[in-house]
């Protein structure tokens, strides 16, 4: 239906408006009532109260809604009580990133998938008398092009706290996260920021064999995945993240390692996992150390599981108690685990 006769029905009063999903057609094509139906959802009120509380943004350029572009930003963070926002594919300018993040007082959780940055030169202000967002939950998709992304996050001009985020999860657009040192300097002081308690690291392709390690000890909840892969490529993740959590942290209490793919474990292998056993041993304070497998079917999982614990001795020695092998669900898996002795630490 076209927007100018959605405005004249007020759709919007007999349906759920808490959500709005704008999907841009990629084509600088559009309705040229958008934005004024956009000013509708926004003035609209249910009870004195706005009911538009989640925001989901695709692939749309600014640029595209041509003379109206100004008319949309300003009707966009209007919006009084946007408490979730999604973004993915979008191309605005860096004014217009920091308005939207900055305009909405209640924003508590911001997911980014795609960014790129224009050079539109209006500059726009704030919407007044409303304070800077404090939001605990940040969500980074992240390819090669996300550096300016991860600058903008970290400059003086974001209005977002790092500061507020407790739960930071990281992932790859379309696959693994690029693991090369531009992308993970950038990276690096949003992921060492205080307060953070629940880290989420998706599949990471470590390019480099010295990809410098990133500061997690303030971190009390990580989890990180790995993707086994034919060319043993993941052994590069494993000696990464052996890297990263051999640093001493009084915060780390619960570690989850997500073991993905469809490949076996090499034989090759056993010392990269040497390696990772000695990191995870030298935090004393763990309460709680998982497996998730996401290998196949139950019997996979059981298989692979062994595995995993017969190349980490150590863990399975000091932590056996603490220790849980899960699906990909979330289901604990039960068997007999390995039994291991100082002997076979010191082999």
């Amino acid at each position: 239906m076209p927007y100018g006769q959605m405005c004249e029905r007020r759709l919007w009063e007999r349906s759920n408006t808490s959500r709005i999903y704008i999907y841009g057609r990629g084509d600088g094509v559009y309705d040229g009532n958008f934005p004024f139906l956009l000013h509708h959802l926004a003035i609209y009120r249910v009870d004195g109260q706005n009911p538009v509380v989640n925001l989901a943004i695709n692939n749309l350029a600014w640029s595209d809604l041509g003379n109206d572009r100004t008319t949309y930003h300003k009707t966009l963070i209007s919006f009084p009580n946007i408490a979730s926002l999604f973004l993915q594919d979008i191309t605005c300018s860096h004014n217009e990133l920091c308005t939207l993040l900055g305009s909405y007082s209640h924003l508590a959780s911001v997911s980014i998938q795609g960014l790129t940055f224009d050079d539109f030169p209006t500059s726009y202000s704030r919407m007044p008398s409303r304070p800077d967002p404090s939001i605990n939950s940040l969500t980074l998709y992240l390819d090669y092009s996300s550096t300016s992304l991860l600058r903008f996050l970290t400059s003086h001009s974001c209005p977002l706290s790092l500061y507020s985020v407790k739960h930071l999860e990281v992932s790859g657009v379309n696959g693994a996260i690029p693991g090369t040192d531009e992308l993970f300097a950038c990276l690096a002081p949003i992921v060492a920021t205080p307060v953070k308690k629940t880290l989420i690291f998706r599949d990471i392709a470590v390019m480099e064999n010295v990809l410098p390690s990133l500061d997690i000890t303030l971190v009390s909840n990580l989890t990180f995945t790995l993707v086994l892969d034919q060319r043993g490529f993941y052994r590069r993740s494993i000696r990464w993240w052996a890297a990263t959590l051999s640093h001493p942290s009084s915060a780390l209490r619960n570690v989850t390692i997500c073991i993905d793919g469809n490949a076996f474990l090499s034989d090759k292998d056993r010392a990269d996992w040497h390696v990772l056993d000695s990191a995870l041993c030298g935090n004393g304070r763990l309460s709680r150390l998982s497996l998730q497998l996401s290998v196949g079917n139950t019997e996979t999982c059981v298989e692979m599981g062994k595995a995993v614990l017969w190349r980490l001795p150590e863990v399975h020695f000091r932590h056996a108690g603490r220790l849980t092998c899960l699906d990909e669900t979330g289901t604990e898996l039960r068997w007999t685990k390995p039994t291991f002795n100082h002997h076979d630490l010191l082999d």
